[in-house]
């Protein structure tokens, strides 16, 4: 009885142990970060002024510092900001609403996905400053292509993901399942969809980053307001300092929204280790 007992207790310290040791490093994670961000400024800092490079070449990060808190104070970069953003936003959730349900019939349904994979293939491949013309002259220079653009920059690794997903699900599972008389729909619904999750969740996550170069891209084919477009008229006015500011918002804006989807992915499958 006294052995069952120790066993217990010591299996309990090792599950309590284990679970602080883990939210250690959780808590630990975020000051990891940032410390990694400050350093890499300060080294930047650093290496520019023992090797005197030309600001016109590579601007300090004081400087950007000093822009941002110009552009910010001045209102210059409020308009271009709302504008992305919520052509982003739009953007990437019409394309995920649009490739999950097809990355998840694409990957039940063998025929089907063999009838699309040669068009993810061959469209994902096309490179969006190619596609994008079409779509700003098909819909014009409002957020309306904006958010075309970043759609179609984004579908592809969220549907390519997906599907994947579908297919990751180890087949004994699915045999059970089937020896245990469930339906099709139980079956998607209990063992298929949750299985895909992480796979979903690691495509939403690969294509904050497309989705943002589809900004860039979007703007610089023509738009009246943007990021892409203030970076491309800093660029012009020789404003380099401005040109980090824009590239490093754009930076932020990708880094915010990934935290979010892992933070919603956090919640999501809380029965993973």
């Amino acid at each position: 009885m006294t052995d069952i007992i120790d066993r217990t207790s010591t299996s309990t310290a090792l599950k309590k142990s284990g679970s602080t040791a883990t939210g250690g490093r959780k808590r630990r994670r975020v000051p990891l970060a940032l410390i990694s961000v400050i350093g890499g400024f300060l080294l930047w800092e650093a290496a520019l002024a023992v090797f005197e490079v030309s600001e016109f070449a590579l601007v300090p990060p004081s400087k950007i510092v000093g822009e941002f808190v110009v552009v910010i104070r001045d209102g210059l970069i409020w308009e271009h900001l709302r504008v992305s953003v919520l052509a982003f936003v739009l953007g990437f959730g019409v394309s995920a609403v649009l490739a999950i349900p097809l990355g998840l019939f694409a990957g039940t349904s063998r025929p089907f996905g063999e009838i699309a994979s040669p068009w993810i293939a061959g469209l994902y491949a096309t490179p969006m400053i190619a596609l994008a013309p079409l779509l700003i002259i098909s819909l014009g220079f409002g957020i309306e292509a904006k958010m075309a653009v970043v759609a179609f920059a984004c579908f592809f690794p969220m549907v390519i993901n997906t599907i994947s997903g579908v297919k990751a699900v180890e087949s004994s599972l699915l045999d059970v399942s089937t020896a245990f008389g469930a339906t099709r729909a139980e079956t998607f619904r209990k063992i298929l969809l949750p299985g895909s999750v992480p796979f979903i969740m690691a495509g939403l996550q690969l294509a904050v980053g497309r989705g943002v170069v589809g900004l860039v891209v979007a703007d610089l084919f023509g738009s009246r307001a943007g990021l892409g477009l203030f970076l491309l008229n800093s660029a012009q006015a020789f404003n380099i300092a401005r040109v980090f500011v824009a590239a490093l918002t754009l930076s932020m804006l990708g880094v915010l929204f990934t935290a979010l989807l892992r933070f919603m992915e956090s919640r999501m499958l809380r029965w993973r280790p």
